[in-house]
């Protein structure tokens, strides 16, 4: 119908492709849900992961590998922000934190926004590890 507001604005597939119990279908995220499956999977994205768009990529893969330093913590954090900036176009990024932790070897990684003319504040926690 011509001019039904629907309440759900942005919807994606769940990428753990689970079944609705009653339709059977693949099961949808919606609204903040499905931000916030996008923006963990641009940071975790690398240049080839999708296909025919080597340009969508984080480089975080590759910063893993590096010796930590505040150097590399600031490197990870700008992969974070410049992926986001130009393939998420439905936050306003607030703030990325970026934490090493001896005690796993990986980077803690916190990823403060909001949605597009949304009022809450959503938060993103990602620890992240070298795979070898």
């Amino acid at each position: 119908m011509a001019g039904q507001v629907t309440r759900d604005r942005y919807k994606d597939l769940d990428l753990d492709f689970l079944a609705h119990p009653v339709t059977g279908d693949v099961v949808q995220k919606l609204n903040k849900d499905c931000v916030k499956q996008a923006v963990k999977n641009l940071i975790r994205m690398g240049s080839n992961d999708k296909p025919f768009q080597p340009q969508i990529n984080s480089r975080i893969k590759t910063l893993l590998f590096e010796p930590d330093s505040p150097l590399t913590q600031i490197e990870i954090k700008k992969s974070v922000v410049d992926i986001l900036a130009r393939w998420e176009p439905r936050i306003q990024l607030l703030d990325v934190g970026v934490q090493y932790s001896l005690r796993d070897s990986s980077y803690n990684i916190t990823i403060t926004y909001q949605i597009v003319n949304q009022p809450t504040v959503d938060v993103v926690s990602l620890q992240l590890e070298r795979l070898k």
